[in-house]
């Protein structure tokens, strides 16, 4: 059965079944702590989907969705967005579209919220028009009486709450997720060489010396001061290995040495260098796996250093004329 994708904009349906003489190319990106972006390419030399998606002062923000698969019947959309970019050149037309979230981008702010890092998270994910979704199990977060978002859009000052609690963020469809970085599970997937990546040969996979990497921390310091100028100082677990930083912060909005040594935790899991990456492409057979980042994936047969669980922190899924790939890049870290 041969690949299938639509791209449609504001309701009318690019579908390549229907115009193969015009696409050339549909693609998904969707990685973590990043916009996920959706890319449409069309032979266009009269510019006739350049002028439809364009105006003489800019692009209008149309909503995007993507289905990719196999047979007629796509299911859910893989991508949900909007329309944030047009290229063109000589013949071919691009359209790229950026996750919903590209609203909370657009405005810099300056307010005061209050309460803990998730609540206002939640607060500027939902003024937007979206939903979110933190942690099933959130650690306990620190209440914030006035909190300031100095000059700053919706989704920077939620990203740098995100960075202060250890969080992880990516967007789904209306979803804004945030999560605690992700650990080895049980595998969703195998993949194994000369089976089910070897038809693609620009795959790599790479080991760095934990040690020698500024991104590993071997312990992490939070040195502050609490009410009255009393010194305060957090610190996280203790690894084998890397390097020591400390950060240091002027204030600590919860004045006790646990939040500081909680928040020295949460930055040690989401600073650490991963010892092994790697990338891999697969040809799609006549099912589409909807994959997800954080999940677990198994490389086998590729030598005793690299087989082995990774952890996927981004996909891509390609369409071109009758193939469909999806590209995973991949990490995991030694132990300690």
């Amino acid at each position: 059965m041969n690949p299938h994708a639509i791209f449609e904009i504001d309701g009318l349906a690019w579908d390549s079944w229907k115009h193969t003489r015009l696409i050339s190319r549909v693609s998904v990106e969707l990685p973590t702590n990043e916009a996920a972006q959706a890319t449409l390419e069309v032979f266009d030399e009269n510019f006739v989907l350049v002028n439809k998606y364009s105006q003489a002062e800019g692009v209008p923000l149309a909503t995007i969705r993507v289905w990719m698969g196999f047979g007629p019947q796509l299911g859910e959309p893989v991508f949900k967005g909007v329309l944030a970019r047009v290229q063109i050149g000589q013949a071919k037309t691009t359209l790229i579209a950026y996750d919903m979230a590209l609203k909370m981008r657009l405005v810099k702010k300056t307010e005061y919220h209050k309460g803990d890092s998730l609540k206002i998270m939640k607060k500027l994910v939902e003024r937007n028009g979206m939903k979110f979704q933190g942690p099933a199990k959130p650690l306990k977060l620190e209440k914030h009486a006035s909190m300031p978002q100095d000059e700053q859009t919706d989704w920077e000052h939620l990203m740098e709450r995100a960075k202060e609690e250890g969080l992880v963020v990516w967007v789904r469809e209306d979803t804004v997720f945030a999560d605690y970085p992700a650990k080895v599970s049980e595998p969703k997937r195998t993949l194994i060489y000369k089976q089910d990546f070897t038809l693609l040969r620009d795959w790599d996979f790479a080991f760095r010396v934990p040690e020698n990497q500024e991104g590993r921390p071997k312990k992490v310091e939070v040195r502050g001061r609490g009410r009255g100028g009393k010194r305060l100082t957090g610190v996280s677990d203790e690894s084998s290995r890397g390097h020591q930083p400390v950060s240091i912060k002027r204030d600590l909005p919860k004045h006790t040495k646990k939040a500081a040594s909680r928040r020295a935790q949460a930055q040690k899991e989401l600073e650490r260098e991963h010892a092994f990456t790697g990338t891999t492409n697969r040809i799609m057979g006549n099912g589409f796996h909807r994959d997800e980042v954080r999940q677990t994936i198994r490389i086998q047969e590729i030598g005793k250093l690299f087989s082995g669980d990774y952890i996927v922190d981004r996909l891509n899924h390609e369409f071109t004329p009758g193939r469909l790939t999806t590209g995973y890049e991949l990490y995991r870290d030694v132990k300690e």
